[in-house]
């Protein structure tokens, strides 16, 4: 089924109205087309319920990396909407600030890579970036110009509000900006923060965001080839116990392979924790690569699905959204 919406004439995706947040929407759509859509007060989408609400309704949840930059530039408003015609469950958003101390929508510490200026974004005021163009999809010096702008935080939550969850990677330690932002834009129940710190980490004792927003750690496997100087550990004993004070609604696991990930699931889903996995890269993965244009679904998604994975952040969500469908889980 194919849905305009009366408002802007945007049409609601056919594999939208097999997610359970569009099928209310896509009926009262269809019932009203023989009456000019009179009375019907919003455009395609019906208000989304919290984090752990959404969690513990769906299956699996789909988390579109820097929202959907296949369709707009990321981290963009247009990719944001892009995503919610979708259907995803949440994006992904970057967060940084500027010199001025505002809070903008940008993934790199550059500004080079994704518009047309250039310089680090903590150096420029708010003003200088807003004037920048945003490139198209994932950016680079080839990549057409748009007439979309880097979003403040602020704008790029009120677009959300009540229509798709958001996962705030905070690229600095900025976490009490970020709240009252958060906090202004009444969002609070529908933004999950994360952290990749120690259990004992003051840094992660200090987070402003702690019972009052959704949070999640990261636990990543120790390379000892490649060390990062970040968090990491191999030993997961106890480790639902360490953060349980801080009562996570979900654990993000990076990997380079499948024994991590095993050991892993046991307690923390015995806590009651949902478990994220980023397929995007190998190496954070165990091994799975969906850049691979010859990537069979079942080996990439299907496997860690059957094992316990119940949220994927992806650079493909159309794709992961057809492949759930297909196998019953949306």
């Amino acid at each position: 089924m194919n849905s305009t919406s009366c408002r802007t004439g945007r049409r609601v995706p056919s594999r939208a109205c097999r997610h359970p947040r569009w099928i209310r929407a896509c009926g009262i759509l269809a019932a009203l087309v023989t009456t000019g859509c009179a009375g019907l007060e919003r455009t395609g989408t019906v208000p989304v319920n919290g984090v752990r609400e959404v969690f513990a309704r769906d299956p699996v949840i789909v988390i579109a990396h820097r929202a959907c930059w296949q369709r707009a530039p990321e981290n963009s408003l247009a990719a944001i909407e892009a995503c919610i015609e979708l259907g995803v469950d949440m994006v992904e958003l970057d967060v940084r600030q500027t010199r001025d101390g505002a809070l903008v929508v940008i993934h790199d510490e550059t500004l080079d890579r994704t518009t047309d200026r250039a310089g680090f974004v903590d150096s420029a005021p708010l003003s200088k970036i807003r004037r920048a163009r945003l490139r198209a999809g994932a950016g680079g010096r080839r990549a057409p110009l748009t007439s979309e702008r880097v979003p403040t935080l602020l704008a790029a939550l009120q677009l959300t509000k009540d229509r798709v969850l958001v996962n705030l990677d905070v690229k600095e330690p900025i976490h009490d900006a970020v709240m009252a932002i958060v906090d202004r834009a009444g969002v609070a129940d529908q933004v999950l923060f994360k952290l990749r710190a120690a259990p004992d980490s003051p840094v992660l004792a200090a987070a402003d965001f702690h019972g009052r927003a959704p949070f999640m750690p990261i636990l990543a496997q120790c390379d000892p080839v490649a060390p990062t100087g970040e968090y990491c550990t191999d030993n997961l004993a106890g480790i639902e116990t360490a953060y349980g004070a801080y009562t996570p609604v979900a654990y993000e696991l990076v990997f380079r392979d499948d024994r991590f990930l095993r050991e892993a699931l046991v307690p923390l889903r015995r806590g009651g924790a949902e478990i994220w996995v980023n397929t995007l890269y190998p190496d954070i993965a165990g091994g799975r690569d969906e850049r691979d244009p010859d990537g069979l679904p079942d080996a990439i998604w299907g496997s860690l699905i059957d094992m316990g994975v119940t949220a994927i952040q992806t650079d493909r969500p159309a794709r992961l959204l057809d492949y759930l469908a297909a196998r019953g889980r949306r």
